[in-house]
């Protein structure tokens, strides 16, 4: 059915599926799921890069709802932002296997900065794209901050135990440095467009 859905993105340019469509590619990757409660882990066996399959041919259509004219986007640009903005936020802090606080401020942060390139002058002053995102980095700092987290959590759970990491946790914590510092370039472009006006 999902790979059926696809073309539907491109010749119909059927953006209300979307929701659906993301839907079914999160029941899809719950199927083979396995959590192991003691060590606190969950593991999506191999459905799992179907998942990021099923995302990579929404983007594309995701792409051309963009108006790259102006900042002021349709509809559908922030339907689709939304949709999958919370769909792959779920998907990814179930995937990854180590450092979840820092991957969820980096991810947060890179939603962030696409919604300030392309999407600031919707819904007024009220900057719709950007508030979710903003909102969670803001708790995520706050409980970043608690002696419980830091004592329970970043003890396990964090680039400190770089000597026990496995071949898929040393995969994530590369890709999370990969990830932020293509979020620190895109914040020095978006500070130089803004010098410029």
């Amino acid at each position: 059915m999902l790979c059926a859905t696809v073309p539907l993105f491109y010749i119909k340019r059927a953006s209300g599926i979307a929701f659906f469509y993301l839907l079914l590619a999160l029941l899809y990757l719950s199927l083979d799921l396995r959590v192991d409660i003691l060590s606190g882990t969950i593991d999506f066996g191999g459905n799992s890069i179907w998942f990021w399959i099923f995302i990579l041919a929404l983007l594309p259509h995701y792409y051309m709802s963009i108006n790259r004219e102006g900042r002021a986007q349709g509809l559908r640009f922030r339907f689709l932002t939304l949709i999958i903005y919370v769909s792959i936020y779920g998907a990814l802090m179930a995937s990854v296997d180590g450092n979840h606080l820092v991957w969820a401020l980096t991810y947060n942060a890179g939603f962030y900065m696409i919604t300030q390139r392309f999407a600031t002058i919707n819904l007024g002053t009220l900057r719709f794209m950007s508030f979710p995102t903003q909102l969670a980095i803001a708790l995520l700092l706050i409980l970043a901050t608690s002696r419980i987290v830091i004592m329970s959590r970043l003890r396990r759970d964090s680039f400190y135990n770089l000597d026990d990491y496995d071949a898929g946790e040393w995969y994530y914590f590369l890709l999370l440095l990969a990830l932020m510092w293509r979020n620190l370039l895109q914040l020095f472009q978006i500070k130089r467009s803004l010098r410029k006006q």
